[in-house]
C-alpha cells in the first residue's frame, strides 16, 4: 500500500482503516451466530425428526386401544340388560374413547406436519443464544 499523507490525511486515513476493521469484526461475529443459530436448529430438527420416528408405535399402540375400547364398547352393549352399573361403565368407556381419539389426532398432527414443533423449537434456541449473548454483555441488555 502507498503511505498515508501526512496531518489531517493522516487521521482520516486511520479513522477509515478502523472503520473497516470494526466492521469486518462485526461481520465476522454476525457470520459466527448465524452458523451458531443454524447448528442449534440442526441439532433441534434432527432430534426431532428421532422423536417422531419413536412415536410410531405409540401410534400403532394407540390404534390398538381404540379397537380394543370398540370391542368393549361392544361386549358392553350385549351385557346392557343383564348387570347393574354397565351404563355407568358405558360412560366411563366413552370418556377413555374421546380421550383416546383426542390424543391420536394430536400425536398424528405432529407426524404429519412437524412444523409447528420445529418452529418452537427454533425459536426457543435462538432464545437461548440470545439470553446467552445478553449474559455476557456488562449490563444484560
Amino acid at each position: 500500500m502507498t503511505a498515508p499523507p501526512p496531518g489531517l490525511g493522516r487521521t482520516l486515513w486511520s479513522l477509515v482503516l478502523a472503520v473497516v476493521n470494526a466492521t469486518l469484526i462485526l461481520l465476522a461475529l454476525c457470520l459466527w451466530l448465524g452458523w451458531n443459530v443454524l447448528a442449534e436448529a440442526r441439532a433441534v430438527t434432527g432430534g426431532l425428526a428421532q422423536g417422531l420416528a419413536r412415536l410410531n408405535p405409540v401410534t400403532a399402540e394407540l390404534s390398538g386401544l381404540r379397537s380394543e375400547v370398540a370391542g368393549l364398547r361392544g361386549d358392553l352393549a350385549a351385557l346392557h340388560g343383564q348387570c347393574e352399573g354397565v351404563a355407568a361403565l358405558s360412560d366411563r368407556l366413552a370418556a377413555l374413547d374421546t380421550r383416546l381419539e383426542v390424543a391420536a389426532a394430536q400425536l398424528d398432527a405432529a407426524v404429519t406436519d412437524p412444523g409447528p414443533l420445529i418452529d418452537r423449537a427454533v425459536d426457543r434456541a435462538a432464545e437461548h443464544l440470545r439470553s446467552g449473548i445478553a449474559a455476557c454483555t456488562a449490563d444484560g441488555a
